[in-house]
C-alpha cells in the first residue's frame, strides 16, 4: 500500500533524482510480491532447495532498505529549492511513507524469529550434533534445553470423554444443526445441576441466527457424566515380546 502511495505521489518522474526513487521503489514492490507469492502459494516446499529462506530474505530486505535509504535522501534534495513548483508537494510527501515503513514499522513490529532461529530450528541443531539416539530419554534432553517437557501422569492426567459422554449425548449427526459446516460452537449451561444444557452451532464468525437446543439423550443430564483416569502405557502381547527378543538375540546374540 506505501509503495502504491509512493509510486502515485512521485509520478511522473521530472527530475533526475525521482527517476532513481521511482526505480527503487518499483523495485521493492516487485520483490515484495514475489516473496508474497514464495510464502502463499508454498514454493519454499515445493522446490526442495537447499537455500535458507529466512536469511535470503533478510539480505533482500536489507538491501532494500539501504536503497530506500539512498532514494528518500536523494528525492527530498533535489525537490527541496523548488519551492514555487506544482509538482513539490507530492514528490515531497513521497519521501515520508518510505521512512515510516523501512525504519520507523520494523522497530514497532519487530519479528523475534527472524532473526533467532525458533525452537524447532534449535531442537533439531541439537538433535543433528548426536551420533546417534538409543534411549527416549535423549530427546528428553534435547528438548528440555529450549522448552519445559510435560508428561503424563505427572504434570498432567488424561480422562476418557468420550466414553463417559457416549450414553448422555446424542451423536453429532443427531444434533438440530450440521455439525461439519459449523465454525462456532456455543454451549449454554444451565442454572442448576438439573437443568439442561444447550448447545447451538453458527455457520459464520459474524453471525447468531442458530437456535439453542438440547444435544443430550432423553432422561439424561450433563452431571451424570464422570470421565474416568486412563491409564498410562499399553499392554504389550507376549508374542510381541517374544519376537523382540528373538530380533535382539539375533543381531547382538545370546547376551
Amino acid at each position: 500500500v506505501f509503495g502504491i502511495v509512493c509510486m502515485a505521489c512521485a509520478s511522473p518522474a521530472i527530475l533526475s533524482g525521482t527517476h532513481w526513487f521511482l526505480f527503487v521503489v518499483v523495485t521493492s514492490f516487485i520483490a515484495t510480491l514475489i516473496w508474497v507469492f514464495v510464502y502463499l502459494l508454498g514454493i519454499r516446499e515445493a522446490l526442495k532447495l537447499p537455500i535458507n529462506w529466512i536469511l535470503t530474505e533478510l539480505v533482500n530486505t536489507s538491501i532494500l532498505t539501504l536503497l530506500y535509504l539512498i532514494a528518500f535522501i536523494v528525492q527530498l534534495s533535489v525537490w527541496s529549492p523548488y519551492y514555487r513548483s506544482s509538482w513539490r508537494n507530492s514528490n515531497m510527501a513521497a519521501g515520508p511513507p518510505i521512512t515510516f515503513v523501512k525504519f520507523i514499522l520494523p522497530f514497532l513490529f519487530l519479528n523475534p524469529p527472524l532473526f533467532h532461529p525458533t525452537v524447532f530450528e534449535r531442537i533439531e541443531k541439537e538433535l543433528k550434533k548426536m551420533r546417534e539416539i538409543s534411549k527416549p530419554e535423549e530427546y528428553y534432553r534435547a528438548f528440555e534445553k529450549n522448552r519445559t517437557i510435560l508428561k503424563i501422569g505427572r504434570d498432567f492426567n488424561i480422562f476418557n470423554w468420550k466414553a463417559a459422554t457416549g450414553n448422555i449425548l446424542k451423536k453429532s449427526n443427531h444434533w438440530h444443526f450440521r455439525f461439519a459446516v459449523c465454525k462456532r460452537f456455543i454451549i449454554t449451561r444451565g442454572s442448576t445441576p438439573k437443568s439442561d444444557t444447550l448447545v447451538r452451532g453458527e455457520v459464520s464468525y459474524n453471525t447468531d441466527v442458530g437456535m439453542s437446543r438440547k444435544a443430550l439423550r432423553p432422561n439424561r443430564k450433563t452431571a451424570k457424566i464422570d470421565p474416568q483416569l486412563v491409564k498410562i502405557g499399553v499392554p504389550v502381547k507376549q508374542i510381541k515380546k517374544d519376537d523382540v527378543k528373538r530380533l535382539l538375540q539375533l543381531h547382538y546374540g545370546e547376551d
